[in-house]
């Protein structure tokens, strides 16, 4: 059914039925006479406005003496858009009307140009950051407004951050970067801050080459893998992560003069329920020295607690590494295997002090966990390196 502006004398929406919401002003379903709702009901999200304005839209109403619960509606449509929207009931005239609103949107219509490299043009005048134009509602980012990079016209669009060596903050309520989209980070030697930066399965966040950025903030890992990659610099996430979606570190993606770089958790992460790989985007063994690294000081820093045990939660695989800054402890309880993959050239765990197991490490057989536990070698390791 769709939410377009019209009356009818009876409506009957069973258990799984659709109902599409307006996308104006102009639409709204009114039921006159009987109204019968078996929950739930999926209200399926369209053509999200992105004026940059707060918007409220009547969706269904009902007859009088008949009540609307919000509850027995689910909202769904795009992921990058639908979790702008709220349900609501407003009572007129004796009669009450499910109603959707919207959060402020704006989307990129013009992309920032697709480089890796730092450009001495990528400043606020010549870039989305301080072009209003590359907006949908034609003013540039500002408090109070959710902003979107999401494909247009089937094109992948790239927003770059200013190359200035100061600390930046993104000014908008929110960012978020939807599939085959991409956020590059240019800064050098300062800070990056988004209070709230969604990164959905598919889109990518690079750190351009330079000294260090430090990322500052709240990051959520939507459903699907979002990739992390740096070359040449590195990277310090203060910014927690949360979310279901997978996380792939990941270095030099150009020529093997490129160096390699590295990622640093520097804040606990119980909201993360997602898995972590570390590894070259790249199969060629030239990259051997170019290892990609991943430190961290704490198990939480890794991700939370998680439902089951998972002997994947990091994997480190070609050339990937992970860097423990000072001594902690696996407790017997953690849910979160290291499983270090030797496909494609070895992965290893580099200890500044050394890593910790609570409880003696048992080794099953290897038709019970196979690549996991059971295949391999394993020996102690020096300080500065270490394979397993």
């Amino acid at each position: 059914v769709t939410a377009d502006r019209a009356t009818v004398g009876g409506l009957t929406l069973k258990s799984g039925s659709i109902l599409v919401a307006p996308s104006s002003s102009a639409g709204g379903l009114a039921v006159s006479d009987t109204l019968v709702l078996t929950p739930p009901i999926r209200l399926r999200v369209v053509d999200v406005p992105s004026d940059g304005l707060a918007h409220t839209f009547d969706v269904l109403t009902a007859p009088a003496l008949t009540e609307i619960d919000p509850a027995d509606f689910s909202l769904e449509g795009e992921p990058e858009l639908f979790r702008f929207a709220t349900l609501g009931v407003k009572t007129e005239n004796g009669r009450q009307t499910l109603t959707v609103s919207y959060e402020p949107i704006v989307e990129l219509t013009t992309s920032d140009s697709s480089s890796l490299g730092r450009a001495s043009s990528d400043d606020t005048s010549s870039i989305a950051w301080g072009l209003g134009s590359s907006w949908s509602n034609g003013l540039t980012p500002a408090a109070g407004t959710n902003y979107v990079v999401r494909m247009q016209n089937g094109n992948a669009m790239y927003l770059r951050t200013p190359t200035k060596n100061v600390h930046i903050t993104f000014p908008g309520k929110s960012l978020t970067i939807a599939t085959n989209c991409y956020l590059r980070v240019f800064q050098s030697g300062s800070n990056f801050i988004v209070d709230d930066l969604r990164l959905m399965g598919g889109s990518e966040l690079d750190v351009g080459q330079s000294t260090y950025t430090h990322i500052y903030g709240a990051i959520r890992v939507e459903a699907g893998e979002v990739r992390f990659g740096t070359c040449n610099q590195s990277c310090a996430f203060y910014a927690p992560f949360s979310g279901n979606g997978d996380i792939w570190f990941s270095g030099p993606q150009s020529g093997t003069s490129v160096p390699q770089g590295s990622f640093g958790l520097h804040v606990d992460n119980p909201n993360f329920k997602g898995r972590m790989r570390v590894e070259i985007c790249k199969d060629d063994a030239t990259y051997s020295s170019k290892r990609e690294s991943l430190s961290a000081d704490s198990e939480l820093q890794l991700g939370g607690r998680l439902d089951a045990f998972d002997p994947k939660a990091l994997t480190l695989r070609k050339y990937g590494r992970l860097s423990v800054r000072d001594s902690f402890t696996l407790t017997k309880n953690y849910d979160r295997g290291v499983f270090v993959d030797g496909l494609g050239g070895p992965g290893d765990v580099q200890q500044a002090e050394f890593l910790k197991l609570s409880e003696e490490l048992f080794l099953p057989a290897a038709e019970q966990h196979e690549g996991v536990f059971g295949h391999g070698y394993y020996h102690a390791c020096s300080s500065s390196s270490s394979s397993a």
